[in-house]
């Protein structure tokens, strides 16, 4: 089993691989850097490893989840991922140095991790539909949303058109 990282062309036909990678076991999902010099893979054991794709090697095995890694997720300065497992755990690490930051719990597999565009926050979604908003800075904030709270979002109960926008 191997891991490809091809480059795109500009008529968006795949190139030759840059990278071929072995796996280290099942893969559940694959983040790739913006740059394109590291690929996160999150696996079925909940491992998670970052590999360097230049040199074709692993960084950082990232250890700590007790299930499969579902979703992994690089801060938008690509300092932070996050990963997010059937566990119900999501954690955050430093990408550079593999070092675990934060560990965040909730109810049900988790199913998507991300940052907010500031990277103060962590935004998942679990199973059970539960979506989650923390702060990463004041981590007493949470913010919930359930999925039975449509009385809370009333635009989003309306089947019309978005309002325009444009005024």
């Amino acid at each position: 089993q191997s891991i490809s990282v091809y480059e795109v062309g500009a008529a968006g036909e795949l190139q030759d691989p840059i990278a071929i990678l072995p796996a280290v076991g099942d893969v559940r999902t694959l983040e790739l850097s913006k740059d394109g010099s590291r690929l996160v893979a999150g696996m079925l054991d909940g491992q998670v490893f970052i590999w360097d794709v230049g040199a074709r090697e692993i960084s950082y095995r990232l250890q700590g989840h007790g299930g499969s890694i579902n979703a992994a997720s690089f801060s938008k300065d690509e300092f932070w991922l996050v990963t997010a497992s059937s566990d119900g755990s999501a954690r955050v690490w430093d990408a550079s140095s593999g070092r675990l930051i934060a560990a965040l719990q909730q109810q049900g597999w988790l199913t998507t991790a991300r940052f907010s565009p500031d990277g103060l926050h962590v935004l998942t979604s679990s199973s059970d539909g539960l979506v989650r908003l923390a702060n990463l800075v004041e981590t007493d904030t949470v913010v919930d949303v359930q999925p039975d709270a449509p009385e809370r979002f009333p635009e989003a109960q309306s089947s019309s058109a978005p309002p325009d926008r444009a005024q």
